[in-house]
C-alpha cells in the first residue's frame, strides 16, 4: 500500500514537471505584452524565472520525499548525504562554466550590472544561472517517451502559432502598432526579425527529426485522443466541424461580398481538395494519387500565374490554409498519419516564416547545419560505431560546409587573389581528407568534382561576363552531373551524396533569382535522390519519402512567392529573343501532360471504378464553374498589380546581392575591431557579465557612428556572441563555454547517436545537434536573446534526456 502511494506521488510530480515545462515551451515563442516597457524580453524572462523557481522548489521537495525509497536505478549516480543524482555527463563542465561566470561577476567593472544585467537584456549572473538550471530541468525531469513527445508537440505547436502570426504580418494584418513595418520583415511574437528567424530556423530540424522518429512508432495513436482510433463516425463529425468552421472563417475574413464569384471559386477548389484528400489516405502516395495531385497542382499554378481566379494575396493564404487543414485531417481516424501530415505542413509554415523574416546570419547557419543533418540522418558517415571517427568526420564535414558557404554565399574569393587561393586550398584540402577517410579512389570522384567546380563559377567574375554562353554550359553540366549520379558506384555514393547535399543547401536561398537557379535546384534534387535515397538499404520507404519531400518543400516555398516575377522576366527574355511565347509553351506542356496522365490512368484498374468515375466527373463539372466567373484575363500577367506581388518583391530585394560587400561596409566590422583592445585590457575574466553597453563608448571607433547611420552610438551587443563572450567573460569563460560545455555536449550527443543509431529516437539527437549548430553559427553575426537562448539551453537538456530514455529503453 505504501509503495502504491509513493508511485502515485511520483506520477503527480512527473506530470507537474511536464506541465511547467510545457508552459515554458509554449510561452517562450508566443508571450509578449505592451503593458510593460520591454514588450518582449522582460515578459519572456519573467516566465523563465517563475518556471525555474517553481520547478526547482517542486524538484527539491521530491528529492526530500524520495531520497531513501530506492524507486529509481542506483547505477551511474552521484551520492551525497543520502541523495542520489543520476549522471548526465555534463555536470562538471556545467559547474566550471557557472564558476567562471561567478568569477567574472566578482571582478566585473560594474558589479551591479553583472549581477542583474543591463537594461532590456538582463543577462547577468542571475539569468546565466537560470539557463544552467534550464539544461538540468529538461535533462533530468523528462524521463519517458510520452513526456518527450508532449514537449516537442507543444514546442512545434507554439512555434506554428507564432509563425502563422508572422504570415499575417506579412500581409499587413496586425493587432499591434509596431514602430517598424512588419510586412517587410516579420517578427511575430519575438522582438526582432533577426531573432525570430533564428528561432524558427532552429525549430525546422527538430520538427523533421521528430517526424522521422515516429514513422514506425505504434504508440502515436495513444498520444492524442485514443478513443478516436477506431470510431469513423466521430472522425467524420470532427472533420465536418473543422472544415465548415475553417471555410466560414476563410470566407468571412477575406471576401467583402460573400455572394460573389470569388466565393464560388473557393467552394470549387475546396470541394476538389476534399475529394482528392479523401481518396489519398496512404502514407506514401501511389502513382494514381501523384497524377491526380499533379494535375490539381497545375490547375492552381495556372490559376495564379494567368489570373484564372480573382484572388487577393489574403484569399490565397486563406485558401491554402484551408487546403492544408483538409489534407492533414483527411486520414482521420488514422491518428498516426494525421500527425505526420500535420507535422509536415507545420514545418512548412515555420520554414515560410523563416523566409519572411529573412536574416543573413540564420540562413548561413541553416545552410551549414542542415546538410550535416541530412548526412547524419541518412547514415552516410563511415564507422558509426566508432565514436571518435564519427566525431572527426562530422567536424570535418562542418568545416568543409563552412568553407563552401564562404565561397558560394559571401564570395570572399572575389575580394583578393591571395584570399581566393587560400579559400580554394582549404576546400581542396578538406575534400582530400573526406575522400581519404572514406578510402575512395580520387580518380573515381574527379568527374563529380569538376562538375561542382564549374557550377561554382561566379557570374560576377569579369572573365565570365564576356561569355553569355556560360548559363547554357551550366545547364549541360547539370544534365551530365545528374546522369553520372544516376550511375554512381556504390562505394562512391556516400561521399557524392554529402557533396550534393552541401551544394544543394548552399543554393537553396538563391533559387528564386532566376530560371537557371530553379533548374539547378531540380537537378540537384534528382542527384540527391539517385545517390542518397534510391538504393539506400538503411532507410525505409516512408523515411525516404519525407526526407525528399522536405527538400522539395524548401524549394517550392522559396520559389513560389517570386515565381511570377521569374516567369515575367523569362517571358520578356524569350519574346525579345524571338522565341516562342511562354504562355503558348506552358499551354502546350499542360496539354501534353494531361494527355499522358489520361493515358496512364486508362491503363490502371482505377479508371473502371464507379466511385472514381463519379468523383472525376464531379471535378470536371467544378472546373468550368471555377473558370466561369472570369472576364478576359486568362493569359495576362498582372504587371500593374503591385499589391499582389509585394511579398515577392520584398523577397527578391533580400535575395539580390544580400551578401555582397558585407565584409567591408558593415558597422558590425567596426564593432568587432573594437573588441581587440577591449579583450587585451580584460584578457582573463573579461570586463564582467553584460557590460558591453557600459564600456563600449570607451572602445568605440570613430567610423562606427557613420556606418551605423547616425544613430545607436552605444550598442548593447557586438553582434558576435563569441566576441561578446571574450570581452565580458575573458578567455577562461570562452573556453569553459565553447570548448568545455558545448564541446562535451556535442561529444555526448554524437556518442549517444553512434551507439544507438538504429533506435528511432536517435533521429531526435541529430535534430537537437543541428538546431544548436544553427544557433552557434548565426551568432557569428548576431547574439542571443531570451527566446533563442531559452530554446538553445532547453534543446541541450532535451538531448541529454533523450539519450537517457534510449538507454533505459534498451
Amino acid at each position: 500500500m505504501k509503495e502504491i502511494k509513493l508511485n502515485n506521488y511520483k506520477r503527480f510530480f512527473e506530470w507537474g514537471f511536464l506541465l511547467l515545462l510545457i508552459i515554458l515551451m509554449v510561452g517562450n515563442p508566443t508571450l509578449f505584452t505592451s503593458m510593460t516597457r520591454s514588450v518582449f524580453e522582460v515578459n519572456k524572462l519573467l516566465l523563465l524565472r517563475i518556471i525555474t523557481i517553481v520547478s526547482c522548489s517542486l524538484w527539491f521537495f521530491k528529492y526530500i520525499l524520495f531520497k531513501d525509497n530506492n524507486l529509481s536505478n542506483q547505477k551511474n549516480c552521484y551520492h551525497f548525504l543520502g541523495f542520489t543524482w543520476h549522471k548526465t555527463g555534463l555536470e562538471i563542465p556545467l559547474l566550471i562554466w557557472i564558476f567562471t561566470n561567478i568569477l567574472s561577476t566578482i571582478f566585473s567593472a560594474d558589479l551591479k550590472t553583472s549581477i542583474i544585467g543591463a537594461y532590456d537584456r538582463w543577462e547577468g549572473i542571475v539569468t546565466v544561472t537560470n539557463y544552467a538550471i534550464l539544461i538540468l530541468l529538461f535533462a533530468k525531469l523528462i524521463t519517458t517517451k510520452k513526456q518527450l513527445k508532449w514537449i516537442l508537440l507543444s514546442l512545434i505547436g507554439a512555434t506554428l502559432f507564432s509563425s502563422f502570426y508572422g504570415v499575417l504580418q506579412s500581409l499587413g494584418h496586425d493587432f499591434m502598432f509596431w514602430s517598424k513595418d512588419p510586412t517587410y520583415r516579420v517578427f511575430a511574437c519575438i522582438n526582432n526579425p533577426v531573432h525570430f528567424c533564428a528561432f524558427v530556423g532552429m525549430i525546422v530540424p527538430i520538427g523533421i527529426s521528430y517526424l522521422i522518429s515516429i514513422i514506425k512508432d505504434k504508440q502515436v495513436d495513444t498520444i492524442l485522443l485514443p478513443n478516436l482510433k477506431s470510431n469513423h463516425t466521430i472522425a467524420f463529425i470532427l472533420k465536418a466541424i473543422l472544415y465548415s468552421t475553417a471555410f466560414i472563417i476563410a470566407v468571412k475574413t477575406t471576401i467583402p461580398t460573400v455572394y460573389s464569384s470569388t466565393t464560388i471559386q473557393i467552394i470549387c477548389l475546396t470541394i476538389i481538395t476534399i475529394i482528392l484528400s479523401e481518396t489519398s489516405k496512404q502514407s506514401i502516395p501511389d502513382k494514381e494519387n501523384i497524377i491526380k495531385w499533379s494535375l490539381f497542382g497545375i490547375l492552381l499554378f495556372c490559376s495564379f500565374m494567368f489570373d484564372l481566379v480573382s484572388f487577393s494575396k489574403e484569399q490565397w493564404v486563406a485558401l491554402l490554409s484551408l487546403m492544408i487543414l483538409i489534407v492533414s485531417m483527411a486520414p482521420l481516424p488514422n491518428l498516426s498519419l494525421t500527425l505526420k501530415r500535420t507535422l509536415f505542413f507545420s514545418i512548412s509554415i515555420i520554414f515560410y516564416s523563416q523566409l519572411l523574416s529573412f536574416s543573413r546570419a540564420t540562413w548561413v547557419g541553416f545552410m551549414i547545419a542542415m546538410p550535416i543533418f541530412y548526412i547524419l540522418i541518412n547514415k552516410t558517415l563511415i564507422n558509426f560505431n566508432k565514436i571518435k571517427q564519427a566525431f572527426t568526420e562530422t567536424i570535418l564535414l562542418i568545416f568543409f560546409a563552412g568553407i563552401f558557404c564562404l565561397t558560394t554565399i559571401f564570395k570572399v574569393h572575389n575580394y583578393h587573389f591571395i584570399l581566393a587561393i587560400f579559400i580554394i586550398s582549404l576546400l581542396i584540402t578538406s575534400l582530400f581528407f573526406l575522400i581519404k577517410i572514406k578510402k575512395i579512389n580520387i580518380l573515381s570522384t574527379l568527374p563529380y568534382i569538376l562538375c561542382f567546380a564549374f557550377l561554382l563559377l561566379d557570374n560576377s567574375l569579369l572573365i565570365i561576363k564576356q561569355y553569355p554562353i556560360i548559363p547554357d554550359l551550366k545547364m549541360i553540366i547539370l544534365g551530365y552531373l545528374t546522369y553520372i549520379c544516376y550511375n554512381t558506384p556504390k562505394q562512391t555514393k556516400p561521399l557524392i551524396e554529402q557533396l550534393v547535399i552541401i551544394f544543394l543547401f548552399s543554393q537553396i536561398q538563391f533559387i528564386n533569382n532566376s530560371m537557371l537557379n530553379i533548374f539547378t535546384f531540380i537537378s540537384l534534387i534528382l542527384c540527391y535522390y539517385f545517390v542518397g535515397l534510391k538504393d539506400s538499404s538503411k532507410l525505409n520507404k516512408e523515411k525516404k519519402f519525407y526526407l525528399l519531400n522536405f527538400l522539395i518543400m524548401f524549394g517550392l516555398i522559396t520559389i513560389l512567392p517570386t515565381l511570377s516575377g521569374i516567369v515575367d522576366s523569362a517571358t520578356i527574355t524569350l519574346i525579345q529573343s524571338r522565341f516562342i511565347k511562354i504562355p503558348t509553351t506552358i499551354a502546350l506542356t499542360i496539354c501534353i501532360f494531361t494527355l499522358y496522365s489520361l493515358l496512364l490512368l486508362n491503363k490502371l484498374p482505377l479508371i473502371k471504378d464507379k466511385k472514381f468515375q463519379i468523383r472525376f466527373g464531379l471535378i470536371l463539372i467544378l472546373i468550368p464553374l471555377l473558370i466561369f466567373p472570369l472576364k478576359s484575363k486568362i493569359l495576362n500577367l498582372k504587371h500593374s498589380d503591385t499589391g499582389k506581388y509585394s511579398i515577392a518583391k520584398n523577397l527578391q530585394v533580400k535575395t539580390a546581392n544580400r551578401y555582397q560587400n558585407q565584409l567591408y561596409t558593415s558597422a558590425r566590422i567596426s564593432m568587432w575591431k573594437s573588441a581587440i583592445p577591449w579583450f587585451l585590457d580584460y584578457p582573463i575574466l573579461g570586463s564582467g557579465l553584460d557590460t558591453v553597453k557600459l564600456l563600449y563608448p570607451v572602445y568605440r571607433r570613430p567610423e562606427y557612428g557613420i556606418l551605423e547611420g547616425g544613430h545607436n552610438y552605444t550598442p548593447d551587443r557586438l553582434h558576435n556572441e563569441y566576441l561578446n563572450t571574450l570581452v565580458t567573460k575573458g578567455i577562461i569563460g570562452f573556453i569553459a563555454f565553447y570548448f568545455g560545455l558545448m564541446g562535451i555536449w556535442y561529444f555526448l550527443s554524437i556518442k549517444g547517436f553512434s551507439k544507438n543509431n538504429t533506435h528511432p529516437l536517435s533521429n531526435l539527437l541529430i535534430g537537437f545537434m543541428s538546431s544548436c549548430a544553427i544557433y552557434l553559427i548565426q551568432v557569428l553575426f548576431n547574439f542571443g536573446v531570451v527566446a533563442t537562448l531559452v530554446l538553445f539551453f532547453a534543446v541541450m537538456g532535451l538531448s541529454l534526456s533523450t539519450i537517457n530514455i534510449i538507454n533505459n529503453d534498451q
